[in-house]
């Protein structure tokens, strides 16, 4: 009887240990795309601050995020988090 005991006790440990992994697992999956929002909005934040400069100092708009980058507003063109591409 106290076998059967210990074996039905690591059963539940098991899948508790199971069920945790699997919570776990579908908040990291839930939390990647949530940060790469995040990234975008900080992103989307930055390059609206940088524009109203470039505005504020050439009274004019560019004419792409290459003019930026040329002008020295920013290093490079920022890679989409959501893509993966700079284009």
């Amino acid at each position: 009887m106290q076998g059967k005991r210990t074996v039905t006790t690591l059963a539940i440990v098991a899948l508790a240990v199971l069920a945790g992994g699997l919570l776990v697992s579908s908040r990291s999956v839930t939390s990647i795309p949530k940060a790469r929002e995040s990234v975008l909005q900080q992103n989307l934040f930055t390059l609206r601050t940088l524009l109203d400069e470039y505005v504020a100092d050439k009274h004019r708009r560019p004419q792409s995020l290459d003019e930026l980058v040329a002008s020295g507003y920013l290093k490079q063109v920022p890679t989409d988090p959501m893509t993966g591409r700079n284009d």
